[in-house]
């Protein structure tokens, strides 16, 4: 690699010159800032400066927007607005290589070409700048840094008799030390704590502003507070982006429902109850039931949004304090007077999301004018801080020449020459320097960029082939270690002063000194379990964020989930590792689409947790949804869980374990038995959310992120709802039997018994079902009531065999266990004394009283007692 000259070197060569060009504005800027003699006018600026200052002289008129330049162009040859704005970047870019580019355009290209180079563009400026006629450069002796580096545009703009500054010297350098961390939240987590608040505007880092990287980064520079210079745009702005979500469903109104519209209308100053969120918007004026004025005033302007303009919409509905910026984009896309329209709202959305120079007069926070500078490593050459962190440099660093295929691809080893330069360039700047890259990208071990392979004569393979140190490992710890004393305490003492969990309810029933410990000690994580969190964490993010999940894409995801988990598995199982998360992560978009639960996932709500979510900090994400991750406790401070999704009194649990049959289930709820693990969550958290709104209607739904897993890798149609289990409160077993148990006996030889069915389960449900001569007395009732032959009626000794078994047992049937209002007391008072138990025993060794093996305990190791391993024991 060569080696390049440090900005001072390059100031001390050009200093005493009149004027000094180069195409990095950066370096422009940090010469200026060098000046040490007095100096009128310019002495460093690029061609670009210069074309903005000369445009009146030159056109006769001031330049415009890009937006104006699209929209008129628009107008004139009546092409979409979407359609202009990428051919006109195209044509900006072809310009920059090639002065006659009319015939590498197409009929539609050709003719917005025609309308672009008769606006007052940047572009039209340099390109007609003649510099023998201009006097601009009269008498000044002009340097210039990098001529290899200026593109056609940029040559145009130089005067004829100028000295060239070589950008490098003779000798050659090697980059000492690369560190390599093992993935991007780690490397965001060690660069963040090498700098403080007093020492940001020291630091720059370099990566691919683009890539995830640049998320995790931005985002662990928050959570420590430290402040780093941000852009800002008007499609950052919250009230723009609600402005035109309100213009969006405006326009689908009569397909909308509450749901969609309640949170926007009260992000407006309006009020909907939840419990409305299934109606039709359409309709819902007509129940009635609304009584506020300015929520009926706001639906009013979103049914008939097509009689209102844009601006008339930002009057009716948008607080004043919000307006402004609101106004300022219709008045600059010129739609302020215009009617409301699906066009012009897609164009209105699409200049947001797209368009870079929209106007707006939202101020940067203070603490963001300032502080350390993120720097885009495609696009930079120079930099002006002392200490440069260089993140990645592996192949998201790579440059898509491929644009030039379509203006000369013999132009391509050009143009990666100059990449080349600037990449030297770009690595060797700073005093300090700190290159870090990650050790495994996509599944695989991390690539150093192509351009590394091109500054060397030798073969490159990896990072350890472009430094003279290759170091594996973190140099900051977020937990330090805790040092170990000798000595003993009392552990507790009195009644249990935290609630029971349902993992530590589970681990109760189980042993009460597996509880002990499982309080007392953390155990490390099974890579299942480490799994299971980072997907439940993903379920929350797509849920509460979809549009930025669906951006994202699937694989993205699902990359970053096996690079988290890399080290939790054995290479050769990596592949089957990464399919399994594959596959979770497709069930649960399909699960959370079918439920709908990411139409209802607005964030509304701040994240208040021990363990905040990695997907919302990459994003920068601080808000969740209401209904997520929601924490309850009892009022008598016996229980506590968190739900992953309570919704009109439905329980969602994300299970990403081995999926369960309702029978697996059942045995797992057996209080006394000695076969397994125990579970109660289904019954623990419906007891919760019982004594937070008592109610017969409430649901448990288990959802298994694992189940048919192999029809998703053979291409097998399957329903969702399949990976569900479903725990359902009923009034009492009688409720079953009468409404739910038909179902159960549908068979086509069980018809005759449709149309009399309360009769027979008034003589399935009495006392003598067992007598000898039931099955003749109820075959007789059949035929009499049913008017069917004997034959037919003899079906029914079926259907008392299956009420038999069913009628003392557990109440189930393919997916759903029922619990009745009985089962769910009952289960409530035994953990009432359980917690008493439990609170007696508080500042004990807690008796070993197993009811699991003890050979399966995550506990034994630490445990004294005798091992049990089945049938009884004597502790």
């Amino acid at each position: 690699m060569r080696m390049a000259k440090s900005i001072d070197e390059l100031y001390e060569e050009v200093k005493d010159y009149d004027l000094v060009l180069c195409n990095d504005a950066p370096l422009a800027l940090a010469l200026n800032n060098r000046i040490d003699r007095p100096l009128i006018g310019t002495f460093a600026t690029t061609p670009q400066r210069i074309a903005r200052s000369l445009a009146l002289d030159i056109l006769g008129r001031s330049l415009i927007s890009d937006i104006e330049v699209i929209k008129k162009v628009s107008d004139e040859t009546g092409y979409s607005l979407r359609f202009v704005h990428g051919e006109i970047e195209n044509i900006k870019r072809m310009l920059r290589y090639k002065a006659d580019i009319v015939p590498l355009l197409k009929k539609r290209g050709k003719r917005i070409y025609e309308s672009f180079i008769q606006l007052p563009t940047l572009e039209r400026v340099m390109w007609e700048f003649d510099v023998e006629r201009s006097d601009y450069y009269k008498d000044k002796e002009v340097a210039v840094i990098g001529i290899d580096l200026f593109d056609q545009l940029d040559k145009k703009m130089t005067p004829l008799i100028f000295d060239d500054i070589d950008m490098f010297k003779d000798e050659t350098y090697k980059i000492p030390e690369i560190r390599e961390l093992n993935n991007n939240r780690q490397i965001a987590e060690n660069v963040s704590h090498l700098i403080d608040k007093d020492n940001a505007t020291d630091f720059a880092i370099v990566m691919d502003v683009g890539g995830g990287i640049a998320d995790a980064i931005r985002s662990a520079l928050y959570r420590r507070r430290i402040p780093f210079k941000n852009t800002l745009s008007v499609k950052d702005l919250n009230h723009v982006r609600e402005f035109l979500e309100f213009l969006k469903i405006s326009l689908s109104f009569d397909t909308a429902r509450i749901s969609q519209i309640r949170e926007l209308i009260s992000s407006y100053g309006g009020k909907i109850s939840a419990k409305y969120d299934e109606y039709l918007a359409e309709r819902f004026l007509e129940t009635g039931e609304l009584e506020d004025k300015k929520t009926i005033d706001i639906i009013n302007v979103m049914r008939s949004i097509s009689g209102y303009s844009f601006g008339d919409v930002c009057d009716s509905v948008v607080p004043r304090n919000k307006a402004p910026q609101i106004k300022l984009l219709l008045d600059e896309m010129g739609l302020t007077d215009s009617a409301v329209s699906l066009k012009d709202t897609d164009d209105l959305i699409y200049a947001v999301n797209n368009i870079s120079d929209l106007k707006h007069n939202e101020q940067i926070p203070d603490s963001e004018k300032e502080g350390v500078v993120l720097i885009d490593c495609k696009n930079s050459v120079y930099i002006d801080r002392p200490v440069v962190v260089f993140i990645g440099m592996g192949q998201d660093w790579d440059k898509d020449l491929s644009f030039l295929n379509q203006i000369d691809y013999r132009m391509k080893p050009d143009e990666n020459d100059r990449d080349l330069m600037k990449f030297q360039i770009l690595l060797q700047q700073g005093t300090r320097r700190l290159y870090v890259c990650n050790a495994i990208r996509g599944g695989k071990k991390s690539k150093p960029c192509s351009l590394f392979g091109q500054c060397s004569d030798d073969s490159i393979t990896g990072f350890e082939d472009v430094c003279d140190g290759l170091y594996h490992g973190a140099w900051h710890r977020p937990e330090p270690p805790v040092i170990m004393t000798r000595g003993s305490d009392v552990v507790g003492k009195g009644p249990l002063t935290i609630p029971f969990s349902k993992t530590s309810y589970s681990n109760y029933v189980s042993c009460p000194r597996l509880f002990m410990y499982s309080i007392l000690t953390s155990t490390p994580d099974r890579s299942s379990t480490v799994v299971g969190n980072i997907l439940h964490e993903y379920a929350e993010m797509r849920i509460c964020y979809p549009e930025i999940v669906k951006e994202r894409g699937k694989e993205y995801y699902v990359s970053e989930i096996t690079e988290i988990c890399s080290g939790l598995f054995p290479p050769e199982m990596r592949d089957i590792e990464m399919t399994s998360i594959r596959n979770s992560i497709e069930n649960l978009d399909r699960y959370i689409e079918f439920t709908g639960l990411d139409i209802h996932g607005i964030p509304d709500s701040k994240l208040e947790r021990k363990k905040p979510n990695r997907f919302f900090e990459e994003e920068g994400k601080t808000l969740g949804c209401d209904f997520c991750e929601d924490k309850l406790r009892t009022e008598d401070n016996t229980m506590e869980g968190i739900f992953d999704v309570l919704k009109d009194n439905i329980i969602i649990d994300f299970k990403t374990g081995k999926p369960l049959d309702i029978n697996q289930i059942v045995q797992e709820l057996d209080y006394d038995g000695t076969k397994g693990y125990k579970d109660f969550q289904s019954l623990f958290y419906l007891s919760i959310l019982d004594d937070q709104d008592p109610n017969e209607d409430m649901e448990f739904h288990l959802f298994f992120t694992k189940d048919n897993q192999d029809k998703i890798n053979s291409g097998q149609p399957y329903s969702i709802s399949d990976n569900v289990r479903r725990v359902v409160l009923i009034p009492d077993r009688e409720y079953y039997f009468r409404n739910i148990f038909p179902s159960t006996v549908t068979a086509a030889k069980y018809q005759c018994l449709d149309n009399i069915w309360p009769t027979v389960m008034d003589s399935l449900l009495s006392d003598d079902i067992d007598s000898d001569d039931y099955m003749e007395r109820l075959t007789d009732m059949i035929m009499t009531s049913a008017s069917v032959s004997r034959s037919k009626a003899k079906n029914a000794a079926d259907v008392v065999k299956i009420f038999r078994k069913t009628k003392n047992g557990s109440l189930t049937d393919d997916d759903t266990l029922y619990v009745t209002r009985d089962d769910l007391t009952a289960f409530r008072d035994r953990l009432s004394k359980d917690f008493v138990e439990a609170s007696r025993m508080n500042g004990t060794e807690f008796p070993a009283l197993p009811k699991i093996k003890c050979e399966d305990c995550s506990c034994k190791d630490m445990c004294m007692a005798q091992i049990f391993t089945g049938g009884e024991i004597d502790v």
